[in-house]
Protein backbone atom coordinates (compact mmCIF):
# COMPACT_ATOMS: atom_id res chain seq x y z
CA UNK A 1 0.00 0.00 0.00
CA UNK A 2 1.29 3.46 -0.88
CA UNK A 3 1.88 6.17 1.71
CA UNK A 4 0.28 9.55 1.08
CA UNK A 5 1.70 12.92 2.08
CA UNK A 6 -0.79 15.71 2.65
CA UNK A 7 -0.33 19.00 0.81
CA UNK A 8 -2.53 21.98 -0.01
CA UNK A 9 -2.62 22.59 -3.76
CA UNK A 10 -4.00 26.15 -3.47
CA UNK A 11 -1.40 27.37 -1.00
CA UNK A 12 0.70 30.39 -1.90
CA UNK A 13 2.83 29.85 1.21
CA UNK A 14 6.02 27.89 0.64
CA UNK A 15 6.01 26.98 4.33
CA UNK A 16 3.10 24.62 3.69
CA UNK A 17 5.14 22.83 1.04
CA UNK A 18 8.18 22.65 3.33
CA UNK A 19 6.07 20.71 5.84
CA UNK A 20 4.91 18.31 3.13
CA UNK A 21 8.46 17.95 1.83
CA UNK A 22 9.80 17.12 5.30
CA UNK A 23 7.23 14.35 5.79
CA UNK A 24 7.87 12.99 2.29
CA UNK A 25 11.59 12.52 3.00
CA UNK A 26 10.75 10.02 5.74
CA UNK A 27 8.85 7.55 3.53
CA UNK A 28 10.13 5.42 0.67
CA UNK A 29 7.71 6.12 -2.17
CA UNK A 30 5.50 9.07 -1.18
CA UNK A 31 2.43 10.12 -3.12
CA UNK A 32 0.95 13.57 -2.58
CA UNK A 33 -2.72 13.93 -1.67
CA UNK A 34 -4.88 17.06 -1.41
CA UNK A 35 -5.53 18.06 2.19
CA UNK A 36 -8.95 19.60 1.61
CA UNK A 37 -10.35 16.56 -0.25
CA UNK A 38 -9.21 13.63 1.86
CA UNK A 39 -12.84 12.70 2.43
CA UNK A 40 -13.27 12.01 -1.30
CA UNK A 41 -10.35 9.60 -1.70
CA UNK A 42 -11.70 6.34 -3.15
CA UNK A 43 -8.83 3.85 -3.00
CA UNK A 44 -6.90 2.26 -0.11
CA UNK A 45 -3.99 4.38 1.06
CA UNK A 46 -1.88 4.95 4.13
CA UNK A 47 -1.39 8.63 4.89
CA UNK A 48 0.73 10.86 7.10
CA UNK A 49 -1.85 13.37 8.35
CA UNK A 50 0.27 16.35 9.34
CA UNK A 51 0.15 20.15 9.19
CA UNK A 52 -2.66 22.67 9.62
CA UNK A 53 -6.28 21.46 9.34
CA UNK A 54 -8.21 22.91 7.61
CA UNK A 55 -10.10 25.45 5.49
CA UNK A 56 -13.23 23.33 5.05
CA UNK A 57 -14.08 21.40 8.23
CA UNK A 58 -17.08 19.91 6.44
CA UNK A 59 -14.60 17.74 4.51
CA UNK A 60 -13.37 16.09 7.70
CA UNK A 61 -12.89 13.29 8.63
CA UNK A 62 -10.92 11.64 5.82
CA UNK A 63 -12.25 8.78 3.73
CA UNK A 64 -12.53 5.36 5.44
CA UNK A 65 -10.21 4.14 2.65
CA UNK A 66 -7.36 6.03 4.35
CA UNK A 67 -5.32 4.41 7.10
CA UNK A 68 -3.98 7.53 8.85
CA UNK A 69 -1.06 8.38 11.08
CA UNK A 70 -1.86 11.64 12.83
CA UNK A 71 1.45 13.28 13.64
CA UNK A 72 2.74 16.87 13.61
CA UNK A 73 -0.94 17.74 13.48
CA UNK A 74 -2.43 21.16 14.18
CA UNK A 75 -6.22 21.31 14.25
CA UNK A 76 -8.78 24.04 14.65
CA UNK A 77 -11.45 23.61 17.32
CA UNK A 78 -13.96 22.99 14.52
CA UNK A 79 -11.99 19.82 13.67
CA UNK A 80 -11.00 18.69 17.16
CA UNK A 81 -14.58 18.50 18.24
CA UNK A 82 -16.75 15.93 19.95
CA UNK A 83 -18.51 15.29 16.61
CA UNK A 84 -15.26 13.71 15.39
CA UNK A 85 -14.62 11.85 18.66
CA UNK A 86 -15.24 8.34 17.30
CA UNK A 87 -12.90 8.90 14.35
CA UNK A 88 -10.04 10.26 16.46
CA UNK A 89 -10.58 7.59 19.12
CA UNK A 90 -10.09 4.93 16.47
CA UNK A 91 -6.74 6.42 15.43
CA UNK A 92 -5.27 7.64 18.72
CA UNK A 93 -2.72 8.50 19.96
CA UNK A 94 -2.56 11.74 18.01
CA UNK A 95 0.84 13.39 17.52
CA UNK A 96 0.36 17.14 17.96
CA UNK A 97 2.49 19.89 16.47
CA UNK A 98 1.85 22.23 19.42
CA UNK A 99 0.58 22.17 22.99
CA UNK A 100 -2.67 23.93 22.13
CA UNK A 101 -3.67 21.12 19.77
CA UNK A 102 -2.62 18.60 22.43
CA UNK A 103 -4.87 20.25 25.00
CA UNK A 104 -7.83 20.34 22.60
CA UNK A 105 -7.57 16.57 22.16
CA UNK A 106 -7.23 15.94 25.87
CA UNK A 107 -10.27 18.14 26.40
CA UNK A 108 -12.48 15.72 24.45
CA UNK A 109 -10.88 12.59 25.91
CA UNK A 110 -8.53 11.62 23.05
CA UNK A 111 -5.07 10.25 23.82
CA UNK A 112 -2.47 12.63 22.37
CA UNK A 113 1.19 13.63 22.73
CA UNK A 114 3.48 16.46 21.62
CA UNK A 115 5.32 15.35 18.49
CA UNK A 116 6.71 18.68 17.29
CA UNK A 117 6.74 19.63 13.63
CA UNK A 118 7.88 17.35 10.81
CA UNK A 119 10.20 20.13 9.59
CA UNK A 120 12.39 19.47 12.64
CA UNK A 121 13.47 16.20 11.00
CA UNK A 122 15.13 17.96 8.06
CA UNK A 123 18.88 17.59 7.67
CA UNK A 124 21.24 20.07 6.06
CA UNK A 125 21.86 19.49 2.33
CA UNK A 126 25.03 21.59 2.50
CA UNK A 127 28.26 21.04 4.39
CA UNK A 128 30.50 23.28 6.48
CA UNK A 129 32.71 24.13 3.50
CA UNK A 130 29.70 25.53 1.68
CA UNK A 131 28.64 27.89 4.46
CA UNK A 132 28.23 31.52 3.38
CA UNK A 133 28.10 34.88 5.15
CA UNK A 134 24.61 35.53 3.79
CA UNK A 135 22.03 36.96 6.19
CA UNK A 136 18.53 36.31 4.83
CA UNK A 137 15.49 38.32 5.88
CA UNK A 138 12.37 36.21 5.29
CA UNK A 139 9.01 37.95 5.74
CA UNK A 140 9.66 40.17 8.74
CA UNK A 141 5.94 40.84 9.04
CA UNK A 142 2.85 38.86 8.15
CA UNK A 143 1.71 39.51 4.60
CA UNK A 144 -1.70 40.77 5.74
CA UNK A 145 -0.13 44.05 6.84
CA UNK A 146 -0.13 46.64 4.04
CA UNK A 147 2.99 46.77 1.89
CA UNK A 148 3.91 50.33 2.89
CA UNK A 149 3.61 49.46 6.58
CA UNK A 150 5.81 46.39 6.12
CA UNK A 151 8.39 48.46 4.23
CA UNK A 152 8.41 51.09 6.97
CA UNK A 153 9.04 48.49 9.66
CA UNK A 154 11.71 46.76 7.59
CA UNK A 155 13.54 50.02 6.87
CA UNK A 156 13.70 50.87 10.56
CA UNK A 157 14.12 47.39 12.03
CA UNK A 158 17.25 46.33 10.16
CA UNK A 159 20.34 48.16 11.49
CA UNK A 160 21.43 50.87 9.03
CA UNK A 161 24.91 49.46 8.63
CA UNK A 162 23.42 46.15 7.51
CA UNK A 163 20.57 47.27 5.26
CA UNK A 164 22.61 46.92 2.07
CA UNK A 165 24.32 43.73 3.19
CA UNK A 166 21.34 41.46 3.78
CA UNK A 167 19.22 39.48 1.31
CA UNK A 168 15.44 39.40 1.22
CA UNK A 169 13.17 36.48 0.40
CA UNK A 170 9.47 35.71 0.79
CA UNK A 171 7.63 32.44 1.30
CA UNK A 172 4.52 33.96 -0.28
CA UNK A 173 4.55 33.12 -3.98
CA UNK A 174 1.46 34.02 -6.00
CA UNK A 175 1.99 31.49 -8.78
CA UNK A 176 2.81 28.59 -6.45
CA UNK A 177 -0.61 26.91 -6.99
CA UNK A 178 0.02 26.81 -10.75
CA UNK A 179 3.17 24.73 -10.32
CA UNK A 180 3.21 20.94 -10.36
CA UNK A 181 3.97 19.12 -7.14
CA UNK A 182 7.36 18.16 -8.60
CA UNK A 183 8.17 21.82 -9.30
CA UNK A 184 7.06 22.80 -5.82
CA UNK A 185 9.21 20.18 -4.11
CA UNK A 186 12.20 21.17 -6.28
CA UNK A 187 11.70 24.78 -5.22
CA UNK A 188 11.62 23.70 -1.57
CA UNK A 189 14.93 21.88 -2.02
CA UNK A 190 16.58 24.95 -3.54
CA UNK A 191 15.32 27.22 -0.77
CA UNK A 192 16.38 24.81 1.99
CA UNK A 193 19.84 24.53 0.45
CA UNK A 194 20.17 28.30 0.56
CA UNK A 195 18.97 28.44 4.18
CA UNK A 196 21.38 25.67 5.18
CA UNK A 197 24.35 27.74 3.98
CA UNK A 198 23.27 31.03 5.57
CA UNK A 199 25.04 32.78 8.43
CA UNK A 200 21.68 33.92 9.86
CA UNK A 201 17.98 33.84 8.96
CA UNK A 202 15.65 36.50 10.40
CA UNK A 203 11.96 35.69 10.02
CA UNK A 204 8.45 35.84 11.47
CA UNK A 205 7.46 32.51 9.92
CA UNK A 206 7.42 29.28 11.95
CA UNK A 207 8.03 27.13 8.88
CA UNK A 208 11.06 29.11 7.93
CA UNK A 209 12.48 29.14 11.46
CA UNK A 210 11.97 25.44 12.29
CA UNK A 211 13.63 24.05 9.13
CA UNK A 212 16.60 26.35 9.72
CA UNK A 213 16.88 25.18 13.33
CA UNK A 214 16.77 21.56 12.16
CA UNK A 215 19.57 22.21 9.67
CA UNK A 216 21.74 24.06 12.19
CA UNK A 217 21.28 27.55 10.73
CA UNK A 218 21.03 30.34 13.33
CA UNK A 219 17.58 31.93 13.46
CA UNK A 220 16.19 35.13 14.94
CA UNK A 221 12.39 34.93 15.17
CA UNK A 222 10.55 38.26 15.01
CA UNK A 223 7.50 37.86 17.24
CA UNK A 224 5.28 40.62 15.90
CA UNK A 225 1.69 41.04 14.75
CA UNK A 226 0.23 37.79 16.00
CA UNK A 227 -2.34 39.30 18.35
CA UNK A 228 -5.49 39.68 16.25
CA UNK A 229 -6.93 36.42 17.48
CA UNK A 230 -5.79 33.80 19.94
CA UNK A 231 -5.55 31.37 17.00
CA UNK A 232 -2.48 33.24 15.80
CA UNK A 233 -0.65 32.47 19.05
CA UNK A 234 -2.08 29.00 19.64
CA UNK A 235 0.20 27.65 16.90
CA UNK A 236 3.27 28.76 18.88
CA UNK A 237 2.80 26.80 22.10
CA UNK A 238 5.70 24.35 22.48
CA UNK A 239 7.34 25.59 19.27
CA UNK A 240 8.44 29.13 19.98
CA UNK A 241 10.58 27.93 22.91
CA UNK A 242 12.96 26.42 20.34
CA UNK A 243 13.87 29.85 18.93
CA UNK A 244 15.80 33.02 19.66
CA UNK A 245 13.03 35.62 19.96
CA UNK A 246 13.08 39.35 19.23
CA UNK A 247 9.90 41.30 20.01
CA UNK A 248 11.07 44.63 21.50
CA UNK A 249 10.18 46.64 18.38
CA UNK A 250 7.94 49.48 19.59
CA UNK A 251 6.27 49.66 16.18
CA UNK A 252 3.50 52.26 15.74
CA UNK A 253 -0.07 50.94 15.58
CA UNK A 254 0.85 47.25 15.41
CA UNK A 255 -2.45 45.79 16.57
CA UNK A 256 -5.09 44.28 14.33
CA UNK A 257 -7.84 46.43 15.82
CA UNK A 258 -10.05 48.71 13.71
CA UNK A 259 -8.35 51.88 15.02
CA UNK A 260 -4.81 50.66 14.41
CA UNK A 261 -5.74 49.35 10.97
CA UNK A 262 -7.23 52.74 10.06
CA UNK A 263 -4.13 54.61 11.29
CA UNK A 264 -1.92 52.36 9.17
CA UNK A 265 -4.10 52.86 6.09
CA UNK A 266 -3.94 56.63 6.59
CA UNK A 267 -0.14 56.45 6.82
CA UNK A 268 0.04 57.95 10.31
CA UNK A 269 2.67 55.35 11.24
CA UNK A 270 5.19 57.32 9.13
CA UNK A 271 5.07 60.11 11.70
CA UNK A 272 6.16 57.74 14.48
CA UNK A 273 8.61 55.52 12.63
CA UNK A 274 11.63 56.95 14.48
CA UNK A 275 10.33 55.25 17.63
CA UNK A 276 10.87 51.81 16.07
CA UNK A 277 13.74 50.03 17.80
CA UNK A 278 16.17 48.44 15.33
CA UNK A 279 17.43 44.94 15.96
CA UNK A 280 20.78 45.30 17.77
CA UNK A 281 23.64 45.07 15.28
CA UNK A 282 25.28 42.46 17.52
CA UNK A 283 22.80 39.87 16.18
CA UNK A 284 24.29 40.42 12.73
CA UNK A 285 27.92 41.01 13.73
CA UNK A 286 28.47 38.12 16.09
CA UNK A 287 27.64 34.40 15.78
CA UNK A 288 24.15 33.55 17.02
CA UNK A 289 23.44 30.12 18.46
CA UNK A 290 20.04 28.43 18.53
CA UNK A 291 18.68 27.01 21.80
CA UNK A 292 19.50 23.32 22.34
CA UNK A 293 17.40 21.07 20.13
CA UNK A 294 15.36 18.19 21.56
CA UNK A 295 17.06 15.27 19.84
CA UNK A 296 14.88 12.66 21.56
CA UNK A 297 11.69 14.37 20.34
CA UNK A 298 12.95 14.48 16.75
CA UNK A 299 14.15 10.88 16.73
CA UNK A 300 10.78 9.71 18.04
CA UNK A 301 9.00 11.70 15.33
CA UNK A 302 11.15 10.14 12.60
CA UNK A 303 10.79 6.65 14.06
CA UNK A 304 6.98 6.79 14.19
CA UNK A 305 6.66 7.93 10.56
CA UNK A 306 9.20 5.48 9.20
CA UNK A 307 7.70 2.58 11.16
CA UNK A 308 4.22 3.44 9.87
CA UNK A 309 5.52 3.55 6.28
CA UNK A 310 7.26 0.17 6.57
CA UNK A 311 4.20 -1.61 7.96
CA UNK A 312 2.70 -2.35 4.55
Amino acid sequence: METGIVYYSKSQNLGDDIQSYAASKLVKEPVFIERENLNALSYPLKAIISGWFMHNPNNFPPSPEIEPLFISFHGKSSIIDIKNYDYFKKHEPIGCRDFHTLNLFKGIGIEAYFSGCATLTLTSPSNEKEKSNEIIIVDLLRANYTKNYRETIKKNLIPKEWQNKVSYFSHFIKDLPSKSIEERMNLVEKVLYRYSKAKLVVTSLIHCALPCIAMGTPVLFIDFGFDKTQDNRDRFEGIIDMMNIYSDINAPFPKRTINHTLFRLLGIHFLLQKKIKPIPASYFDEPLYNPPINVKLIEDLKRRIQKFDLER
